[in-house]
């Protein structure tokens, strides 16, 4: 049921406030116009800092407890869709609200740009090597589904594998490819170059899924939103309305080689700070405006 809850938009860090409302019986506000640097610096491969300004969101409801989203990211010409759970207060709850820091896309994540390899055994997580090396792993199923699916849900865990204290979150598969490609590249870059990079992080998904590549070592999650070892996922991220239209068409679309049926290891990097054998990001651009890269 929608919770008629009160939001408020200021600046980084500080008070002032730029927009302020109530949601409706929907739970759905409406939308704000916010500053944000030019388009044009989010389709240029030699700019490395974030082509986007950022806002902090506070959302406040009776009986719930205070949700407050630092650096949501806007960006230019662009409509984002902010989904906000909220949580019941406890008496006894000692933390009344929640803070979450959504810190910068992947393609700037200085983790994300030494993007590691892993080797999991079944007992002990051996030490990464670096990000442009993640082709180099071993994506051969130890342990695999009878067939390849498209889950209604996945579940995944808020940090590194090793790290115990994080928590798991369950979200709609659907929802996830949505907020991993809004989290990990602009939503200005060229329609078949989101394409192309929503295809990879699907394929990704599905080959943790099918090869159950964290669950038969033991773990309770499909997948982690660690950069370091699988893909940006920001709990309580934007998704570009974009982004979000594209995803709905072809969520389903995975890799694979012929003549196998499970989905491949799609290694990728951004492709400028970091490099690898897979998808490179910023390299989809132009081979999407030369119309190399078209939709199948």
């Amino acid at each position: 049921m929608p919770i008629r809850a009160h939001v408020t938009i200021t600046p980084p860090g500080e008070s002032t406030v730029l927009y302020e409302t109530d949601t409706d019986e929907s739970g759905n506000t409406g939308r704000f116009q916010l500053t944000a640097p030019d388009k044009a610096l989010t389709l240029d491969e030699t700019y490395n800092a974030p082509a986007y300004s950022v806002s902090d969101v506070y959302v406040t409801a009776p009986g719930y407890k205070t949700i407050h989203i630092q650096n949501v990211e806007i960006v230019d010409t662009q409509t984002a869709i902010l989904p906000v759970n909220m949580i019941p207060l406890e008496e006894s709850d000692q933390e009344p609200e929640i803070d979450i820091d959504l810190g910068q896309i992947g393609l700037l994540d200085p983790e994300h740009q030494s993007m590691v390899a892993i080797r999991l055994e079944p007992v002990a997580l051996l030490d990464p090597a670096p990000r442009n090396q993640r082709e180099g792993m071993d994506p051969t199923p130890r342990g695999v589904l009878r067939e390849v699916f498209i889950p209604d849900f996945i579940t995944v865990h808020l940090g590194t594998p090793a790290n115990t204290s994080a928590r798991n979150v369950r979200v709609r598969f659907i929802d996830y490819i949505k907020n991993v490609t809004s989290s990990e590249i602009y939503p200005t870059w060229p329609q078949n170059s989101l394409v192309a990079n929503i295809h990879a992080i699907v394929s990704f998904t599905l080959n943790r899924v099918y090869t159950e590549w964290y669950r038969i070592r033991g773990f309770n999650f499909d997948i982690t939103n660690s950069t370091a070892f699988d893909q940006a996922f920001r709990y309580g991220g934007p998704v570009f309305e974009n982004i979000s239209r594209i995803v709905d068409g072809i969520f389903n679309v995975y890799a694979r080689r012929i003549g196998f049926q499970n989905p491949f290891f799609t290694s990728y990097c951004n492709g400028t700070t970091a490099t690898c054998a897979g998808l490179s990001q910023w390299g989809t651009v132009p081979l999407a405006k030369a119309g190399i890269i078209k939709n199948p």
